[in-house]
Parts: C-alpha cells; sequence; structure tokens
C-alpha cells in the first residue's frame, strides 16, 4: 500500500496529527501515512505527542535552525503546521512577521521558494488564528506558494460545521502542487447541513459518574473569572476553549 510521508512542523500536543489519522481511517484511499519526523520548542508538548503516538518522531527545536540539508535529506509527501498564533493577536500586540516568534514560519516560506524542485512537498496544510488570514506573514506565503506552482484555497472553519461542540473558529490552508483548485476548493468545504451533537456523546469514562468531586473541583483563586467561564452540561450543544493565558 503507497506511503504518505509527512513532516510536522509547530506539532502542539498533535492535534493535526490526531486529524491526519482520523482521515486515513474514514478514507476509501488505499493509501497510510506516515509521520517522519515532528518539530516543537516546547518540550511538554513534545511528551504529550510522544504519549498520544509512536515514541521517537518528535523533536525539541525550533524549526527556524533547520538547514537546508535536512530538506534535502528528509524529503516529504505533506508539509503540516500550526505555527506560533501570537503574531497575529491583540492579545500578542499583533506584530506579524516582525515577532520573532513568526520567524520559524518565515523560515519555511523561504525554504518553500528556493528549495530544489525535487524537495518540494506535494502538499502543504495550515493552521492558525482568523487573524492570519490577514497579515505579511500569509502573503509571504501565498507568493512563494505561487511561485512554485502550488494552488491553495483558504477557509475559516469552526468545529460546530463538522457536528463537533465547540466554538474555535481557526484559519486553514491547504495547497497542492496541482493546477485543480476547483476541485481542492469543493474538498475542503464544510458539509452543506449539519446536526447539533450534545457534549455527551464526546465525554470518555462513566457516564453516570459524579464530576463534581476533588479531582475536578475548580481552585477557590479562579472564582473570580466565573462571569467569563463558560459553564456547560453534558446536553450542551456549544462550548468555548480557553488557554492558559486565560487566567493570567
Amino acid at each position: 500500500m503507497p506511503v504518505l510521508t509527512v513532516l510536522e512542523f509547530f506539532h502542539g500536543i498533535g492535534g493535526l496529527r490526531a486529524g491526519l489519522e482520523k482521515a486515513e481511517r474514514e478514507s476509501a484511499l488505499p493509501v497510510v501515512t506516515e509521520v517522519t519526523a515532528a518539530f516543537d520548542i516546547s518540550s511538554i508538548c513534545a511528551d504529550t505527542y510522544n504519549h498520544n503516538f509512536e515514541p521517537g518522531k518528535t523533536f525539541t527545536r525550533d524549526v527556524k535552525s533547520l538547514p537546508d540539508s535536512f530538506f534535502i535529506e528528509n524529503r516529504s509527501d505533506l508539509w503540516m503546521m500550526s505555527p506560533p498564533c501570537q503574531p497575529y493577536t491583540k492579545r500578542g500586540k499583533e506584530l506579524d512577521s516582525a515577532d520573532p516568534r513568526a520567524a520559524g514560519l518565515k523560515r519555511l516560506t523561504n525554504v518553500l521558494r528556493t528549495c530544489p524542485s525535487a524537495v518540494l512537498p506535494y502538499g502543504i496544510l495550515l493552521e492558525n488564528v482568523p487573524g492570519f488570514e490577514s497579515s505579511h506573514s500569509l502573503s509571504e506565503l501565498q507568493d512563494s506558494l505561487r511561485i512554485r506552482g502550488f494552488s491553495f484555497v483558504k477557509r475559516e472553519l469552526c468545529p460546530t460545521q463538522f457536528e463537533i461542540p465547540n466554538r474555535r473558529k481557526r484559519f486553514y490552508l491547504v495547497a497542492v502542487k496541482s493546477s485543480k483548485s476547483a476541485v481542492l476548493g469543493t474538498a475542503c468545504d464544510p458539509p452543506g447541513q449539519h446536526t447539533e451533537r450534545p457534549l455527551e456523546e464526546f465525554l470518555v469514562g462513566d457516564p453516570e459518574r459524579d464530576y463534581y468531586d476533588e479531582e475536578y473541583k475548580l481552585p477557590a483563586h479562579y472564582l473570580r473569572y466565573q462571569a467569563a467561564l463558560d459553564v456547560v452540561t453534558r446536553s450542551s450543544t456549544e462550548s468555548d476553549c480557553f488557554t492558559g493565558a486565560y487566567g493570567r
């Protein structure tokens, strides 16, 4: 069976990898995927990624430091990436490509523009916050993609469009080394109709267990944020996300 090799950059805890494996399981195409290397600067993310997937493929290294030789020696069919979002958010001061945290993506953009044709991947998948769509970083990436003959589509999507009860709009770019952009656009569109599904369909563990115990009790000092907390129940069909920065 054909193998689709994958390089993953800014892997985090492995959300894109989980989606890739789900797509592989549900696809009728006779192909298997193999992540040959995954990069992130966070050792905590690397530990989580190794726990969720086979260990030994992660590297705690800044993408901006990868030499040209790495891409030549590790040519892959697909690049997946979820670059740091702070340069494109208000909390991150919206410094865009001038933010040092954008340097890794800038490095990949330059590799795409200058590497030998034989090194180019067949496809690229990128995820980021909605503010990325108007960024200089994206403009530079699109220029490199056009120069190297890629077609690409851009979408702002939310999990609720795919019957997942969570509100988290994100920007996605899918690029392929092909001129068939019309087919690509159709493949990236969400379902025309979808039904609301409750959170209880996604909970893991005993559905009858009382979760109001000490193990999951919210620390008292967080109660000052209770007006901003999204309180949901098993039957809720929507939920919000939070990050570590929200408690600061």
